[in-house]
Formats: structure tokens, sequence, C-alpha cells
């Protein structure tokens, strides 16, 4: 099936019903789209960190001129020049069942071993450390 037109923008809401409005679209796919300028540069990789907890597979652009991407170390990419059609093939592959659940695993296991979970005590003490 075509993703053309399953494509939905969600709008801003603040930070408290965030979490809600990701989990209620039950999305199988997020996708990352960003252009090439210096506030792209220098974001965070937040929006893959909330969808690898959600269970999203996570579509994240990465630069063609060289400069660092949130999603250099993603687990599905597309370059910024990407076509509705080059997200199409990757949404492709990742239909079949199982290798959906393993890339949903793959992220699972990143978000623990790189202890990027709110959870995770190295988590917090390295944000105590920044904000002290």
């Amino acid at each position: 099936e075509e993703i053309k037109d399953k494509i939905k923008v969600i709008d801003w809401v603040n930070s408290y019903q965030y979490h809600v409005v990701v989990k209620d679209q039950n999305a199988d796919f997020g996708i990352c789209p960003l252009t090439p300028n210096n506030f792209n540069y220098s974001k965070s990789d937040l929006k893959q960190i909330e969808y690898y907890a959600s269970g999203i597979a996570c579509i994240g652009t990465v630069f063609t001129n060289g400069m660092p991407s949130p999603y250099d170390n993603g687990f599905l990419n597309v370059n910024d020049k990407c076509s509705v059609g080059d997200i199409q093939k990757i949404v492709d592959d990742y239909c079949d069942p199982e290798k959906y659940n393993e890339l949903i695993t793959k992220q699972y296991r990143f978000l623990i071993e790189n202890h990027r979970y709110t959870e995770d005590p190295h988590y917090i003490t390295q944000l105590v450390k920044i904000f002290t």
C-alpha cells in the first residue's frame, strides 16, 4: 500500500501530552525529515529515542554535505535528497513482520545498551551532572 497518502503531520502539543499523542497514533514508522542548516546540524536525537521507546521504526535524515545529523547512528536512514519513493522502499522492505520485529528489538537494545532511557541510573547520573 502506498504511503504518500498515509503520511500524517502531528501538530505541536505541549511536552506533558506529547508522549500520549505519539502513542495514540499507533504508527509503525516515524519519519524524521531534516534539511541541511545550522539549526538541524546541532539537533539532538530525541525524536529517534522517542520513536525507539514507543516501538516505532524510525526513518531519520542524514546529510549529504558531510555535516552531522542527529540520526547518523540510526538503523533506517535516508539522505536529505530522498524522495517519497525512497521512503516507500524502506517501508515496503520492513513490512515483513519478522524483519520489522528484528528492527524494533534492535532499537530497544540500543536504548538499553546506550543508557538512553530515563529510568536508567547512568542516564539519571548524567542529567544530574549536567544540571548541577
